[in-house]
């Protein structure tokens, strides 16, 4: 939000395989950003609002690298965004912004950071490299719902909690991710 330190930062964070990498919702707040690689989510940046302000939310990123999601960036009419020095899937109009290949140093190994001869190094906002530089994933550490510890939420998930939970079948990677609405219960 827009508290007394001024709009949120968000600022080198490596979002990956998520159902949202990033979401803004029901602001009148500003969000400011730069240096985040967003990668393989089904939305990598949603921008949503209700219709409860009277002014649009308004968020601004550089040197950001959305690829390979479901849908880059998810905005409503509700929000503004200016995207700039950024590497986006599909094209959205900025200063700066390019449409290529990253070139990770090893994408399916969740090695996020930039191989040399990459579009990206120094073509972020005044000659910096886009996205979280230097970053890697360490992969997923906890996902709520993945009771079979495959690093993925699936019909399996689903068949092995039943078994489990009705059947007295098998055991859990993790009784916690079980718990799919984190209640305890």
């Amino acid at each position: 939000g827009d508290g007394p330190l001024g709009p949120s930062l968000i600022e080198g964070n490596v979002l990956h395989d998520a159902g949202i990498g990033l979401e803004l919702r029901n602001g009148n707040e500003a969000a400011n950003g730069s240096h985040n690689t967003i990668v393989s989510c089904e939305a990598g940046l949603r921008l949503a609002g209700d219709d409860q302000g009277q002014v649009n939310g308004q968020a601004a990123f550089h040197s950001a690298i959305l690829w390979s999601n479901q849908e880059d960036i998810v905005i409503s009419d509700r929000f503004n965004l200016a995207l700039s020095w950024s590497d986006i899937g599909g094209s959205w109009p900025g200063t700066g912004n390019i449409v290529a290949d990253p070139k990770f140093r090893d994408f399916h190994s969740g090695d996020f950071a930039l191989a040399p001869g990459s579009p990206c190094a120094g073509a972020g906002k005044d000659g910096t490299d886009m996205g979280a530089t230097g970053a890697s994933a360490p992969g997923v550490v906890f996902l709520r719902g993945d009771v079979t510890g495959e690093g993925t939420v699936n019909l399996t998930d689903g068949v092995a909690a039943l078994n489990f939970l009705f059947r007295g079948i098998g055991t859990l990677a993790c009784e916690d991710a079980a718990d799919t609405d984190d209640s305890g219960i």
